[in-house]
């Protein structure tokens, strides 16, 4: 989604609005523009890079829940260690 250009900010807060919708327990985004979007839901947890996020799973391990990752390459998650 970093091609995107000036509709960067919409579709990233068009996912962000369809991941609330589906009501799941924990919304986790990462990014500049997902820094940007707009929400009051106490689910969602934002981080400004892959390695915050990195440090918050090695805190707190995730478990016993299914994850969902949908994740430019250019942020790098493949780079996620065994969390």
């Amino acid at each position: 989604m970093f091609e995107l250009g000036e509709e960067s900010k919409s579709e990233h807060q068009r996912i962000l609005d369809l991941a609330e919708s589906l009501d799941f327990d924990q919304i986790f985004i990462l990014g500049h523009n997902f820094g940007e979007t707009i929400t009051n839901n106490p689910k969602v947890q934002k981080f400004e890079n892959r390695v915050a996020f990195e440090e918050c799973l090695k805190e707190n391990p995730i478990k016993t829940q299914n994850i969902l990752i949908k994740g430019s390459h250019g942020m790098r998650l493949d780079l996620l260690e065994n969390i």
